[in-house]
């Protein structure tokens, strides 16, 4: 709001910045996680970056805690493409995923025992 309010007085490149900067904040703000029989997808913002995992590639998934000051902050933080170490932190618990090759993907989620529940069924061998 403070963006559209210094545009319209004349602030442009103040409006501008603040309108990026909350642009790119609600945009990490969201995940969706998907869980098929056969894979999860992890979806940050309205779809990127996203993150696939089938079920042959998950090593272990566990219960975790996920505080925002000890990951960095809010949001997506970490690299999958290169380090294959990604945190979805949106505060309180979540689920650890790790993979075959030594991936670890932590996901934050208010339905802890859910998400986890649904990755060890379509990965029985996953159970920790």
């Amino acid at each position: 709001m403070f963006g559209l309010v210094s545009i319209a007085a004349g602030a442009t490149r103040t409006g501008l910045v603040c309108l990026v900067v909350t642009a790119i904040g609600v945009w990490f703000s969201r995940a969706h996680y998907t869980v098929t029989s056969e894979t999860i997808v992890v979806r940050v913002g309205w779809g990127f970056p996203h993150i696939s995992l089938t079920s042959a590639e998950i090593a272990e998934a566990s219960t975790s805690s996920l505080p925002a000051l000890l990951v960095g902050g809010w949001g997506y933080r970490g690299c999958w493409t290169f380090f294959h170490r990604v945190a979805i932190s949106l505060g309180g618990s979540g689920v650890l995923v790790k993979t075959n090759t030594g991936g670890r993907l932590q996901l934050s989620t208010h339905h802890q025992r859910d998400l986890l529940d649904a990755i060890v069924s379509m990965a029985p061998h996953a159970r920790n």
